[in-house]
């Protein structure tokens, strides 16, 4: 007898075969995404997860699906694109957020989205003022949050054809703008 999460796998398919009777159960339908997962059915653990929380919200079950999302989006920058709206909905703990984030910019980095990514790489130095978060370079080369950045930004502008040069100075005065009416309302 196997166990699954500390529960004896017969509990588990128990639970899991009620879904014949009852599909709209949202525990049996998170314990079946998370199998699904384990068994690399990405699309299916996916939309058990999401059927989950929209039967019945829960921290957990929202946990692991943007935690599942953002592995699988990972892999495919433009699937990640499509769905960056849900996936942001679903994170609200710092680490995941800053997580989603970086992964975002790099499907709109590697989508050819320059103005895009510096928008998001604006947002995630708001988020993360001053943390020694380390950000992944090249394989095996880490820098600071900070100047990987830096870096982004100056790369996004130096790959950027005229046109999104352009917008790139435009998300510039834009940002420089937010930041001294924030200085100016006294929030920064």
């Amino acid at each position: 007898r196997d166990i699954l999460g500390f529960r004896p796998s017969s509990d588990v398919e128990r639970q899991i075969a009620g879904l014949a009777t009852n599909p709209g159960d949202a525990a049996a339908l998170s314990m079946r995404g998370e199998l699904r997962l384990q068994n690399g059915d990405f699309d299916g653990a996916i939309k058990d997860l999401r059927e989950s929380l929209r039967r019945q919200p829960q921290p957990r079950v929202k946990r692991f699906l943007a935690g599942t999302l953002l592995a699988s989006f990972a892999k495919n920058p433009e699937r990640m694109i499509d769905s960056a709206q849900e996936l942001e909905s679903l994170v609200d703990e710092p680490r995941l957020k800053l997580e989603f984030l970086k992964v975002y910019i790099r499907a709109l980095n590697s989508t050819g989205d320059r103005i895009g990514a510096v928008k998001q790489l604006f947002r995630l130095a708001a988020y993360a003022p001053g943390t020694d978060e380390l950000f992944a370079g090249e394989p095996g080369f880490a820098i600071t949050l900070s100047q990987g950045i830096r870096s982004q930004l100056f790369s996004a502008y130096v790959e950027a054809d005229a046109e999104q040069k352009r917008g790139i100075v435009a998300a510039f005065e834009e940002e420089f703008k937010r930041l001294i009416s924030a200085k100016d309302r006294g929030a920064m």
